[in-house]
């Protein structure tokens, strides 16, 4: 990226080129800021950090690899198909957010026009919010009824007395599968809040953080659900014991 020193301190969007100014896609680093005068002209208020984008793309791209190698060898083709489509947009993402870098100001006058967008998208992360909240309950709900119908010496399933059995699968796995809930809700309620204010509302501009509650939260979120895959755990028996079937199937 050109490094330029031009100082803005002095220019008002008065006397600002008034060309640049009407079509901002004609801007460079060197000819206009991302901000003047309280007035966004780019993307985003900041420069996206490259290391830090560059390793959240990597580890993304990582847990594609993975998932798709432990998702054939396993044949757990539902949950290789929609990890793969989530990591795809995760990486698809952060390489976006690299390359913006460098064209911090290419259709950015669209983003003026965003709101009815940003409504449907703060609408659709709600959504995810309260599903999520939900299956989080159903889950807990089931757990715990499950605890007291073996503490009760209630006989539960036979053929998964091995799985029970095993310290990967109880507390591990059923761990993991909490922890990745909490961390992609954590993430969602900040999405939530950040898109309040719109593409150039103050939670949207501060990198650090994005790169915490939204990055930070989904790969710790993508590396559990990956290091403690279903398949791996589970197992060819299990997993084929528990595909789900019609009634009097």
């Amino acid at each position: 990226m050109t490094n330029c020193t031009t100082d803005w301190s002095n220019v008002t969007l008065a006397t600002f080129n008034q060309t640049l100014l009407n079509d901002t896609s004609l801007c460079t680093k060197c000819t206009c800021p991302l901000v003047l005068d309280g007035e966004q002209l780019s993307w985003v208020r900041y420069y996206p950090n490259l290391a830090g984008n560059v390793l959240y793309a990597v580890l993304f791209g990582l847990f594609l690899v993975l998932q798709l190698f432990f998702g054939i060898s396993r044949k757990t083709r539902g949950y290789m198909i929609g990890m793969t489509l989530g990591l795809i947009l995760e990486v698809l993402g952060y390489v976006g957010r690299i390359l913006l870098r460098y064209s911090m100001f290419e259709f950015s006058w669209f983003l003026m026009y965003l709101d009815q967008g940003v409504h449907v998208m703060v609408g659709g992360l709600a959504w995810q919010v309260v599903s999520l909240f939900i299956f989080s309950c159903l889950g807990l709900d089931f757990y715990l009824r499950v605890s007291r119908a073996s503490r009760k010496g209630v006989p539960l399933n036979p053929a998964f007395d091995s799985l029970r059995a095993q310290r990967s699968f109880e507390p591990w796995f059923i761990v993991s599968l909490s922890l990745a809930v909490l961390f992609i809700f954590v993430r969602s309620v900040f999405r939530c809040a950040e898109l309040q204010g719109g593409f150039g509302g103050k939670l949207a501009n501060e990198e650090i953080t994005f790169m915490v509650l939204e990055g930070a939260m989904m790969v710790l979120a993508c590396g559990l659900l990956t290091f403690f895959h279903p398949g791996l755990i589970l197992g060819a028996r299990e997993w084929a014991l528990a595909k789900w079937s019609r009634g009097g199937d």
